[in-house]
Formats: structure tokens, C-alpha cells, sequence
């Protein structure tokens, strides 16, 4: 999964929890990327599906969101966030233009 750098680091410091997305993706374990490094395996679980302003209010402090309403419309899957393991800086080949996954080729 890639992030930006700010995002990632709330991630590995366990203050951001959950992650939004506009794509539902599996539950499992995934790498944590950014500027071509990874950073940590992370295990996501069964998303919850953001479709009202009131769920958004109650789960954004979660996701260490100032914004009053979810990132993606029509519908922002959040997904519970968990570092299982940090790793040293390992390099990976990111393809341009590639958000949010990409496969992991180092």
C-alpha cells in the first residue's frame, strides 16, 4: 500500500488506525510504501463502508482526519490498520503513476 509520508508515519507510530480508500480491498497483510522504500507489513482488516456523514463523524478521528466529510464519495471504504512489523528502509520498484497498491518488485 502506498501513502504519503505523513500518513505513513501516523501508521507506524500507531496513531492513525485506519486508513480510507476508494477501492474495497481484500483483508490480509500488505507492505507499507512510500517513495519507493517500504517501510512495514501491516494487516488490514474487513473495510467498513462510509456512506453517510454520520458515520464519517464518528470514525474519522481514526484516520487522523481534520475534513468534515469522507474523502471519496460516493462511497469511502475505512479499513482498520495494523503495523505487525517495522522494516529497515527496503527499496522497491514503483511504476509511474501507480496510487494507492502496486506490486512489490525489487
Amino acid at each position: 500500500m502506498i501513502f504519503k509520508p505523513e500518513s505513513l508515519a501516523l501508521v507506524l507510530q500507531g496513531k492513525k488506525t485506519m486508513d480510507a480508500r476508494k477501492v474495497n480491498y481484500k483483508p490480509g497483510r500488505y507492505f507499507l510504501g512510500c517513495d519507493g522504500r517500504i517501510f512495514g507489513v501491516a494487516s488490514l482488516q474487513r473495510a467498513l463502508v462510509v456512506e453517510s456523514a454520520r458515520t464519517w463523524a464518528r470514525l474519522r478521528e481514526h484516520h487522523r482526519s481534520l475534513e468534515s466529510s469522507a474523502p471519496y464519495s460516493p462511497k469511502t471504504y475505512l479499513f482498520h490498520i495494523s503495523v505487525l512489523k517495522k522494516l529497515p528502509q527496503v527499496s522497491f520498484h514503483h511504476p509511474q503513476g501507480a496510487v494507492n497498491i502496486v506490486l512489490y518488485r525489487p
